[in-house]
C-alpha cells in the first residue's frame, strides 16, 4: 500500500512541499471551508492543515486530494490504468477462452485482495466511554446548510441478507454531541441496506482519518463484484486488515 495511514501520507505531502500549515485561528463557520474553496481556485496544489479550529481541541486537514499528481501517489498508478485493469476483470471471454478459464483468471486477481480480519484491536486502540462530537473541527460548509456536517465519513454498513459489506461517504448532520443525521442517496448502498432492514435500527460504523487509499475506496465507481475494501487491496497490493467493532 502506498501509505500506511494518514500520518504516513500528510509526511509525504511535506516532504515535497504540497503540505501548508494554517496557525491562525479559523472558524469552522463558513471560514475554513472558505479557505480550501480559494486554495482550489487558485489551483489546489496545497493541502491545508488548521492547527487552531474555533472550539476544537482536534486539528483539521482539507484537500487531501486535490491534484492529479497527489492521486498518482495514492493510486500507485494512473487511474486510467487502474480502471482499464477494472474493465478487464469484468469482460467476457473471447472465443479463445472458455468460462473456466476466464473464471480463473478472475479468481487469481480477486482471491489475494479481499480483506482480513485480526484477531484484536491495533495498538494504540482506545475506547471512550461517551462520544462528544462538539470537540471535534465538524463545519459548516455553505452558508444555506442546515448546521454541521461531517462532509468525509467512511460509513460502513452491511446487506442484512447476504452479509455483503458496503462503504460510502455520505454527509452526516450533526445534530447534539452524539448525534447525527446520515444524508445518504436512495440509490446508495448504505440507503439500500437500511431499506432492506425495513428502516430499522441497524449497526453502522464511521471511520475518519483512514489511510487515504482507503478514504478514497468510498467514493470509487466500482463494480459490483468488488467491494470498497477489496478494490483497496487489488490497488495497494496489499490485504486489508480489519477489525470488528467494540460497540
Amino acid at each position: 500500500m502506498p501509505f500506511e495511514d494518514l500520518h504516513d501520507y500528510i509526511q509525504a505531502l511535506a516532504k515535497r512541499n504540497d503540505l501548508r500549515i494554517i496557525r491562525d485561528e479559523v472558524s469552522p463557520d463558513l471560514e475554513l471551508t472558505q479557505i480550501l474553496s480559494e486554495e482550489e481556485r487558485i489551483g489546489g496544489a496545497h493541502t491545508l492543515v488548521f492547527e487552531k479550529v474555533t472550539g476544537s481541541s482536534v486539528p483539521a486537514i482539507g484537500n487531501l486530494f486535490s491534484t492529479h499528481d497527489k492521486m498518482l501517489a495514492i493510486l500507485g498508478d494512473e487511474p486510467g490504468n487502474i480502471g482499464e485493469r477494472l474493465r478487464n476483470l469484468t469482460r467476457m471471454p473471447d472465443q479463445s477462452e472458455s468460462m473456466i478459464s476466464r473464471g480463473f483468471e478472475m479468481w487469481r486477481e480477486l482471491g489475494g485482495v479481499r480483506p482480513k480480519i485480526a484477531g484484536s484491536m491495533p495498538g494504540g486502540y482506545t475506547e471512550l466511554e461517551k462520544v462528544d462530537l462538539s470537540r471535534y473541527p465538524i463545519t459548516k460548509t455553505w452558508p444555506q446548510d442546515a448546521g454541521r456536517f461531517i462532509t468525509l465519513p467512511m460509513v460502513i454498513t452491511k446487506d442484512p441478507v447476504t452479509g455483503a459489506r458496503n462503504a460510502g461517504m455520505y454527509r452526516m448532520q450533526v445534530y447534539d454531541s452524539e448525534t447525527t443525521g446520515m444524508h445518504w442517496h436512495i440509490h446508495k448502498g448504505g440507503s439500500s441496506h437500511f431499506l432492506s432492514q425495513g428502516k430499522k435500527e441497524m449497526d453502522v460504523a464511521v471511520v475518519i482519518g483512514s489511510d487515504p487509499l482507503t478514504m478514497f475506496s468510498a467514493v470509487a465507481p466500482l463494480p459490483e463484484f468488488l467491494d470498497e475494501f477489496s478494490f483497496v487491496g487489488l490497488v495497494g497490493k496489499k490485504r486489508l486488515e480489519l477489525a470488528k467493532g467494540v460497540t
